[in-house]
């Protein structure tokens, strides 16, 4: 019985490899995962970014240092690398939103 049970695993088990050989050779193999940003984001998506809340995005970011790209409706729109690029400023300066100063006054001054 004992070896009845052990040779009956052993079929199952080549029937499970047969198996497997013929749907590696049939199933197509698995794409990469795509990800797709767009090129202006909401500010939802823009406050999720820089990692503040949406009153102070409106408070300190908005207008001041970032400026909207496009408008749809009663939504603003802004550019995906500006919203990176002055999140990479924040990290590196150390300092919090309210105490930046925009990007075009930083390169008035070192000149």
């Amino acid at each position: 019985m004992e070896n009845n049970a052990y040779t009956l695993w052993e079929e199952i088990l080549r029937e499970h490899r047969r198996t497997n050989e013929l749907l590696e050779v049939r199933l197509p193999k698995p794409v990469e995962e795509l990800k797709i940003v767009p090129k202006c984001l909401d500010t939802a998506w823009a406050c999720s970014e820089l990692h503040i809340g949406r009153t102070t995005f409106y408070k300190w970011v908005r207008g001041r240092l970032l400026h909207p790209v496009d408008r749809q409706g009663k939504s603003d729109y802004y550019d995906v690398d500006e919203v990176r690029r002055l999140y990479k400023r924040h990290r590196e300066e150390r300092k919090p939103y309210r105490y930046m100063v925009p990007a075009d006054e930083c390169s008035k001054n070192a000149a």
